[in-house]
């Protein structure tokens, strides 16, 4: 038995996961994802994990073509407060010292 705490903790991709699986139904091994809570010692389990494969999927692909779109608009990186960087916000602050200012 295979136990991971998610997905993620396989592989980046549907096929490499698909793989995974199937090696391991190969070897008479099972695999229990907690997150999911997917178990493939049980009949139900493989086709649960499948659904879960495509789920996987569909999130990758919906972050995938969310980083193409913002890509080709160029959209600015937000800063750490979520706002986009503005031409006053990128100027670089005045680090001189009080004692190199002369009153």
């Amino acid at each position: 038995m295979l136990a991971v705490p998610s997905f993620h903790a396989l592989g980046g991709a549907m096929v490499d996961l698909l793989d995974v699986i199937l090696k391991l139904k190969a070897l008479n091994l099972h695999l229990v994802v907690v997150q999911l809570a997917i178990d493939t010692r049980v009949d139900t389990g493989f086709f649960e994990a499948c659904q879960a494969l495509a789920l996987f999927n569909g999130e990758r692909s919906l972050i995938r073509a969310a980083e193409a779109s913002m890509i080709a608009r160029g959209s600015p990186r937000p800063n750490a407060k979520g706002a986009a960087l503005t031409e006053t916000a990128s100027v670089a602050p005045d680090l001189r010292s009080s004692a190199d200012s002369r009153s």
